[in-house]
């Protein structure tokens, strides 16, 4: 399948995908993914045009396929070092990966799949959205007002004269820019099936009754317009006058607030009543700010010199940590620190090869009840307890956990 009105560089980036997926180590499902990818591109000219701006670039770098996944998502090219991989322009060069594992719905709806192409849309936005996110929040950034950096400048300061409501805001600041990520990506995900829709019924403009429609066939707009509890996000959209969604104006409006308490979804969808019973399903563990939180405590425990003998103290439930409650007790801390430990182990590893420090101490102290927190983050390749490549260890209270986390997703 050729893709219409691809440019060069898009069309190396999907015939490269293609020679993999047909080579010797390819299969049929690495096939029907491509396939399907092609068939989105011809069907939805929003998504063709973000995907050729992204290939044009040098962005978006190569579609892969991993083994044992389930999920679509966005990963920065790293270099030996561990610093991402930067084009001439000194864009962040990314690659989109699709999981053997991901189930390609049935080729309904005239062989286009709108699930597809609205999640497809969202990760290639993480792609473009990259160095945004770099410039904000790394300490390898240009900028000296990254937050990396300036919890650097904090953790510069003698204990005695820290304000601790600073590092909170710090960390609250980096979870809202992510947010506000998460929320453009999911709007230009149903900017492309709207686009999509609205072509294959040579429309130029959709209603309410469309977007309900567009619903029944792409399940993240149900999530985008109804949300994980059912509560509408109307208050928080505003439409253009084609019925698309206005992004700046509608991130503008606290759409990243609400999606910072959807459960992190790893590019499938997060609730159980999806309309097309052939789409994976899978409910998250933890909200995105959760998720994006145990990255920003990342962030200040190695800002503090992995130094386990000075605490780090923060606000839990002040920066959203805590995970179905808004309390913090000592059982509320032990479950955001088994969520901490799932999500951000990865994420040390590669601040680890970045500055040669294997391993890592980080206790933490909770400014509201005094809960000690307590984490070990070993060298990838060491073991504990006869586990092998453990990336970090937890001693919360009395509560012990070892857990192997998830690739960090690129947002």
């Amino acid at each position: 399948m050729s893709v219409n009105g691809a440019n060069t560089q898009l069309n190396n980036v999907l015939n490269a995908a293609m020679q993999a997926a047909t080579g010797s180590n390819g299969s049929a499902n690495e096939v029907a993914i491509v396939n399907a990818l092609e068939a989105g591109l011809n069907a939805s000219p929003v998504l063709l045009a973000e995907y050729n701006t992204n290939a044009q670039s040098g962005q978006l770098q190569a579609i892969n396929f991993v083994q044992g996944s389930q999920t679509i998502d966005a990963q920065a090219q790293q270099g030996a070092n561990g610093l991402p991989v930067e084009t001439t322009g000194n864009l962040i060069v990314s690659d989109i990966n699709f999981g053997l594992n991901y189930a390609i719905p049935q080729q309904e709806n005239g062989g286009v799949n709108y699930g597809l192409i609205d999640l497809a849309a969202h990760e290639n936005y993480h792609v473009g959205y990259a160095n945004q996110i770099y410039d904000e929040v790394s300490n390898e950034s240009s900028g000296s007002s990254s937050i990396a950096e300036q919890m650097q400048q904090y953790f510069s300061t003698p204990s005695s004269l820290r304000d601790p409501s600073a590092l909170d805001g710090l960390i609250q600041q980096g979870v809202n820019f992510n947010d506000q990520n998460e929320a453009g990506a999911i709007i230009t995900g149903f900017n492309a099936a709207a686009s999509a829709y609205m072509q294959a019924n040579s429309l130029t403009s959709m209603t309410s009754s469309d977007v309900s429609k567009l619903a029944e066939i792409d399940p993240y707009v149900e999530l985008l317009f109804n949300g994980d509890t059912g509560a509408p996000l109307y208050s928080q959209i505003s439409l253009n006058q084609d019925g698309t969604i206005n992004l700046s104006q509608t991130v503008q409006n606290g759409l990243a607030s609400v999606v910072g308490t959807f459960a992190t979804s790893g590019g499938m969808p997060v609730w159980q009543d999806s309309p097309d019973s052939s789409m994976p399903i899978q409910a998250s563990g933890n909200t995105n700010d959760t998720y994006y939180g145990a990255e920003m405590v990342a962030d200040a425990c190695m800002a503090n010199g992995n130094n386990a003998s000075t605490p780090i103290t923060l606000n839990y439930a002040q920066d959203g940590l805590l995970e179905g409650s808004s309390t913090a007790s000592p059982s509320s801390i032990a479950l955001a620190d088994q969520f901490f430990a799932a999500n951000a182990g990865s994420y040390f590893s590669s601040l680890s090869a970045q500055t040669g420090s294997p391993s890592s101490q980080c206790t933490i102290i909770d400014s509201v009840t005094g809960t000690v927190s307590n984490f070990s983050l070993m060298a990838p390749g060491t073991t504990f307890n006869g586990t092998l490549n453990p990336s970090i260890f937890v001693n919360t209270e009395s509560s012990r956990l070892l857990r192997n986390p998830p690739h960090r997703r690129q947002s």
